[in-house]
């Protein structure tokens, strides 16, 4: 069924109140052409790029194991984020509709598929050299509300993959799994932190990870205007953490974490600069994006 995710109203509630799509042509017309295709719902990717942003649009999505016959006659374009379709499909797929690719950490060998593929960052682009038409749109943050955090202790932030978590055993860390936890408790975790980490554990595919990284651990900080610690040499934090980040190296955490804990203006300021470059980011403003950029194309 369209739009018919187990998270899909809780969604709605924590979405559709705070956006507004002024994009000149964006209507029920225009929104039936458009079709988001994610994979299994348990992706953090297929939930911030097609479930969230299909619902900030108003547009229908389809999740998991897709057959073509059953995709309305009048979608005209389909968004795809991680889909489960293999060469012989998205080929047939070409055929039949314009072909969106939202790129999180794969394309397909075959690209030529492809209308446009989607980074949320340019070193991304550069990294796959992509040679087609492109959008370089970032992540969204989950702070749909604009509500500053208020943190009742200072408690030290970590949300990822396990398989990158830091070993920073010298700091007092709240560690977190994020394939663990729902949208609601997200929110409630990035609304009682006070510092956030955004360093991660060195794995045998780091470096791979590290340059289509989108940055979303410190979207998502900046976004409750959480002053956060990040890696000086990752290409995503230097391309959307300007002004919203403190980036150091790993052997200055400490110094750095203990500043922010001692130093009340210290920490006011980059609070301030955190969530002011937060704004960057909304869903209001990134869906936008997306509408203006689909429009041209419809």
């Amino acid at each position: 069924m369209l739009g018919s995710g187990m998270n899909n109203k809780i969604y709605k509630q924590l979405i559709s109140p705070y956006v507004t799509i002024n994009s000149c042509g964006w209507n029920s017309f225009a929104k039936k052409k458009i079709l988001f295709i994610g994979g299994h719902e348990n992706y953090p990717s297929v939930q911030i790029r097609c479930i969230q942003i299909a619902i900030a649009l108003d547009c229908p999505y389809l999740l998991g194991k897709i057959e073509i016959e059953n995709i309305p006659s009048e979608v005209k374009v389909l968004v795809l984020i991680k889909p489960q379709f293999g060469s012989q499909e998205l080929e047939i797929l070409s055929k039949r509709f314009i072909l969106i690719w939202d790129l999180h950490d794969w394309i397909p060998e075959k690209v030529d598929f492809f209308h446009t593929v989607i980074f949320s960052t340019q070193h991304a682009s550069n990294t796959f050299d992509y040679q087609g038409n492109k959008w370089i749109i970032p992540h969204h943050h989950c702070n749909f509300k604009s509500v500053r955090a208020n943190p009742k202790d200072k408690t030290l932030l970590w949300v990822g993959r396990e398989h990158w978590k830091p070993n920073l055993d010298t700091l007092n860390i709240k560690y977190v799994n994020v394939k663990n936890i729902d949208i609601i408790k997200l929110i409630e975790l990035l609304q009682n932190s006070y510092i956030g980490i955004n360093f991660r554990g060195k794995k045998l595919d780091t470096d791979d990870h590290i340059k289509i990284n989108p940055g979303v651990k410190a979207i998502n900080f900046m976004g409750f205007g959480v002053p956060s610690l990040s890696p000086q040499n990752e290409p995503a934090y230097q391309e959307w953490g300007s002004d919203g980040t403190i980036y150091c190296a790993e052997v200055e955490l400490i110094r750095f974490v203990q500043k922010l804990l001692d130093d009340k203006e210290y920490y006011k300021k980059w609070s301030n600069k955190a969530f002011l470059k937060g704004k960057e980011f909304h869903i209001d403003k990134i869906s936008n994006l997306y509408s203006s950029k689909i429009l041209e194309i419809l």
